[in-house]
C-alpha cells in the first residue's frame, strides 16, 4: 500500500496500521453509496444466509471470497444445490483486507484466530460443514479445513513466499504454510477429507497445489486449463454446480 492510501485509511478512521487492499468497511455504506453498493459483503466480512428462517439445515456451507471484498462466486451453486432439494444453510466470508484472511479487523495479524472464533461460533450444532474457497478464499478454506468435515480448494496459495511475500510480513507468511498443514492433519484425523483443484496449465498454480499433494486425506484434481479461476472455468463446462453437488452428497451420504 502506498503512503498516500496509508493516510487515507488513518484518515477515514480507521486503524492506522498499513492495511492490504481497500481495508476493513464498517457499518453502513455512505449515503452516495447507498444505492450502489449492494453486495452485503462490501460492508462486513461475513453474512449468514439460513435457507430457511428458523430451520436449520442439513449441511453448512462455509464460503470463502476471493480476492476483492464482496466478491462471492458461492451464491449461485448453493443456490442450485439447494434448487435440487439438498437443504444448504450458508456462511459467506469475506477478508476486506485482501491478506489472504491473515489480518484481523484491529490490523493486527491475527486472522486466523479472528476467522476461526467466527466460524466455530456459526457451526457449532452443524453435523456436517462443508468448506470452499477459490485463490485466496482457496487458501483460507486450507487454513480451517479442520473446522469442517469436507474442504473444497480451488487454486490455493500455501507458500506465500512464493506469491504474496512482499506484502505479508515474514511471521504470518511462515506461519500460514505452517498452519495449512496442520489443519489438513487435524482434519484427517477427524475423517474429514480435502480437494484441491487446480489448473494443469497454470505453473504457478502446480507448485502451489504440489506442497499439500501428499497431505492425507487430500485430493489433487488437476483440469484441462491454464486459468487460475478453476471455478469460473468449470462453471462455463457445465460443472461447477455437479461438483458442489457431489460433495454436497458424499457429506449426507457419510
Amino acid at each position: 500500500m502506498s503512503g498516500s492510501a496509508a493516510r487515507a485509511v488513518t484518515s477515514s478512521g480507521h486503524s492506522g496500521a498499513a492495511r492490504i487492499g481497500l481495508g476493513w468497511n464498517r457499518g453502513t455504506p455512505p449515503a452516495a453509496l447507498r444505492d450502489v453498493l449492494t453486495d452485503r459483503l462490501a460492508t462486513t466480512d461475513h453474512f449468514f444466509e439460513p435457507m430457511a428462517a428458523g430451520v436449520r439445515g442439513d449441511v453448512l456451507l462455509v464460503a470463502f471470497a476471493a480476492q476483492g471484498p464482496g466478491m462471492q462466486q458461492w451464491a449461485a451453486p448453493c443456490a442450485a444445490a439447494r434448487a435440487a432439494g439438498v437443504a444448504v444453510d450458508a456462511l459467506y466470508l469475506a477478508d476486506p483486507s485482501n491478506s489472504y484472511y491473515l489480518q484481523d479487523p484491529a490490523g493486527g495479524w491475527g486472522g486466523v484466530r479472528y476467522f476461526e472464533r467466527l466460524i466455530r461460533a456459526h457451526t457449532a450444532g452443524y453435523a456436517r460443514v462443508l468448506l470452499v474457497g477459490s485463490s485466496m478464499g482457496g487458501t483460507a478454506a486450507l487454513l480451517h479445513a479442520h473446522l469442517g468435515h469436507r474442504a473444497v480448494s480451488f487454486g490455493p496459495r500455501v507458500d506465500l513466499d512464493l506469491t504474496h511475500g512482499a506484502h505479508v510480513p515474514a511471521e504470518p507468511r511462515r506461519a500460514c504454510t505452517a498452519r495449512v498443514r496442520h489443519a489438513l492433519a487435524v482434519m484427517h484425523a477427524r475423517g474429514g477429507r480435502a480437494a484441491v483443484h487446480v489448473g494443469a496449465g497454470n505453473a504457478v498454480d502446480m507448485m502451489q497445489a504440489r506442497l499439500v499433494a501428499h497431505a492425507p486425506g487430500l485430493a489433487l484434481h488437476e483440469h484441462d486449463t491454464f486459468h487460475h479461476n478453476v471455478p469460473m472455468f468449470l462453471e462455463r463446462e457445465g460443472l461447477l454446480v455437479p461438483l458442489l453437488k457431489r460433495e454436497l452428497l458424499a457429506l449426507l451420504q457419510g
